[in-house]
């Protein structure tokens, strides 16, 4: 039981292939699209960047960075992915 346990026969490729599709059809276009702008241009979004949390706008516009860029990467990377998926 133990060496079967440990040979991990029992995971088929298909399904790792699934997940990594999954990732990369939902997070990439994500990180793209969200993440780059807003890990890029900070300065400029924190202008007119609104308050949807009610904390004030650079906050809500940190809380965004995190969870548009960094833990999008994250999960497309497969790293922490079940850490990284509470703040999306």
């Amino acid at each position: 039981m133990l060496k079967r346990l440990l040979l991990l026969r029992q995971i088929s490729p298909n399904l790792d292939l699934g997940h990594l599709m999954l990732r990369l059809i939902v997070f990439l276009p994500l990180f793209l699209k969200h993440g780059v702008e807003k890990l890029f241009t900070f300065g400029a979004m924190a202008r007119w960047f609104p308050d949807p949390l009610h904390i004030g706008a650079i906050p809500s516009l940190i809380f965004a960075m995190i969870a548009d860029g960094i833990c999008s990467l994250l999960i497309v990377v497969g790293l922490a992915t079940r850490l990284a998926l509470k703040p999306v």
